[in-house]
């Protein structure tokens, strides 16, 4: 039947990671009372069996006799493609001076098909991570030099607005950035057709996760639901009691800079952030003198209210992301 549909083995009809697959699935399936070599070699009172159905691989490693399954490097495609090389003369398959190796050095970004077909999607995966990082740090990099260069042209770097924003810029960044890669891992798991054999996929689902069962017109199969609309009341609900939560750190970190003489009557002018009870108090001469040893003591109170501040507000946020209900 190869023959008939134009392929000519196995090589070229399979990749490494195929044959690896096939090979584990086959060893997976294997039951170790049907091995009667293996079952008579291994003494009953020191391998105790506890199950007839129990998998072979299973009881090797209950009873420690394998750690971890690995294969090894295969060259058999390699040597395959390089006799069809020496025989046919110039291939496109081949190049005996192209390695997976030498292609990734070649490239920017690793090439993830390549190791894919050799290695497998559970490895292939990471790769792709890397090269979606990549592109998308480039952002956050490029905004962030010519930041970096105009606190040193333009502004002063200790009151330069544009640190704040590069902040603001760096949250924003980490969410979207989140939420779109769970969309392109989504699409390659239906690209590299993997969706199903996944099973942490199943196993990712939280158990508080509450939803109506529904078709997913996707994987075509009945998945828990929350729609929308209902999530989005849930949201507000989480920014109007996190609003005053960020209001607090931010009162506390005005007083305690007020404290520390960061923010000066001389430095600020007449700005919202400026208390002249508290910025009096780091003047020179004054109990918290900025110069002095007891200035320390502000620090230590800052350090230990934002710890208190940590805590408290881990379990607001905990509270608030169980309330929104999601899936993942």
């Amino acid at each position: 039947m190869l023959r008939e549909e134009g392929v000519d083995d196995l090589y070229s009809l399979l990749s490494e990671a195929d044959r690896v697959r096939i090979c584990y699935q086959l060893l997976l399936q294997t039951k170790f009372e049907k091995q009667i070599k293996t079952k008579n070699s291994l003494d009953a009172k020191t391998y105790p069996r506890m199950d007839p159905q129990e998998g072979l691989l299973d009881f090797l490693k209950r009873h420690k006799i394998y750690q971890e399954l690995t294969p090894l490097h295969s060259r058999s495609r390699m040597v395959q493609k390089m006799l069809n090389f020496k025989i046919n003369g110039k291939s496109k398959d081949y190049n005996p001076d192209e390695t997976l190796s030498s292609l990734a050095m070649k490239r920017w970004f690793t090439p993830v098909p390549l190791i894919r077909e050799y290695y497998g999607e559970e490895i292939a995966i990471y790769f792709e991570w890397m090269n979606f990082f990549l592109r998308w740090i480039s952002i956050p990099g490029a905004c962030g030099l010519i930041i970096c260069i105009l606190n040193r042209v333009v502004f002063d770097p200790s009151t330069s607005p544009l640190s704040g924003l590069f902040a603001i810029m760096m949250a924003c960044w980490g969410a979207l950035f989140s939420l779109n890669w769970r969309k392109h891992e989504a699409g390659l798991r239906i690209q590299w057709d993997n969706l199903f054999q996944s099973e942490r996929r199943l196993e990712q689902i939280r158990e508080d996760f509450v939803g109506t069962t529904k078709l997913n017109p996707v994987t075509e199969t009945n998945e828990p639901y929350y729609s929308s609309k209902d999530r989005m009341l849930r949201y507000l609900e989480s920014v109007i009691i996190i609003t005053p939560c960020f209001a607090l750190v931010f009162a506390m970190l005005i007083c305690c800079n007020n404290l520390n003489g960061i923010i000066t009557v001389e430095k600020h002018g007449d700005s919202f952030v400026v208390i002249p009870m508290l910025a009096d108090l780091a003047a020179p001469g004054a109990l918290f003198d900025a110069d002095s040893d007891m200035n320390y003591i502000i620090t230590v109170f800052q350090v230990v209210l934002t710890l208190i501040f940590n805590i408290n507000f881990r379990r607001v946020a905990t509270w608030t992301t169980d309330r929104e209900n999601h899936k993942y």
